[in-house]
């Protein structure tokens, strides 16, 4: 072989050309190991990865009239998995507040396979994820990993996570009782009574 084979090849990544030579100088022939078939293609004299594994490339030379057939020779490259990333396709919301509505959560991964969602633990009190829906349930930071977790031609893509702040829930006021209206020093009292629109205990 006069060409060498790529030392970190991966699955959907750049082939080679593969080269050889015989000493009686007549062509040389290529093929593949039939255990490579899914590994690599070859086409003419390129090498393209296909898939993950060993890729073994076969070089013969039949002979002629005045050599005899060589003995097959063999260039192997191991194939890796391909290494792939995540990205989100959704902006969270800018102004959430408790109460507020939340946001549907959607990212892709380069693999094109898909992303799952979870909630990180300790935004538990803060936010919940039902499918890629959102819904805010207190104050604090809410966080989204996305996480994708590879298959036999691509590696497990880096978590990759997506925040936004709740602020607490505005609320005000009111009275529910009405104050006397001529009241008397020595007459009688009211109760007075007021509510909250957050439903909290009014002091």
């Amino acid at each position: 072989f006069t060409s060498s084979a790529p030392a970190a090849a991966a699955f959907g990544g750049p082939g080679y050309t593969v080269a050889a030579a015989a000493s009686s100088g007549l062509a040389v022939s290529f093929s593949l190991a039939p255990a490579s078939s899914g590994v690599c293609a070859l086409s003419g004299s390129t090498v393209s990865p296909t898939g993950v594994g060993t890729c073994t490339i076969l070089a013969d030379q039949p002979g002629g009239a005045n050599h005899e057939a060589a003995p097959q020779a063999q260039q192997s490259f191991a194939v890796a998995k391909a290494a792939q990333s995540i990205s989100f396709d959704s902006t969270p919301p800018a102004g959430a507040v408790f109460g507020g509505a939340g946001y549907t959560v959607a990212a892709t991964a380069t693999s094109g396979l898909p992303v799952s969602f979870a909630v990180a633990p300790a935004s538990a009190a803060v936010c919940a994820l039902t499918g890629a829906n959102v819904t805010i349930l207190g104050a604090g930071t809410c966080t989204i990993r996305a996480d994708q977790a590879g298959d036999a031609s691509y590696g497990a893509a880096a978590p990759a996570q997506q925040s936004f702040a709740v602020a607490k829930a505005a609320q005000s006021v009111s009275f529910t009782s009405t104050a006397p209206g001529a009241a008397v020093f020595g007459g009688a009292g009211y109760t007075v009574a007021a509510t909250a629109t957050s439903g909290l205990a009014v002091s």
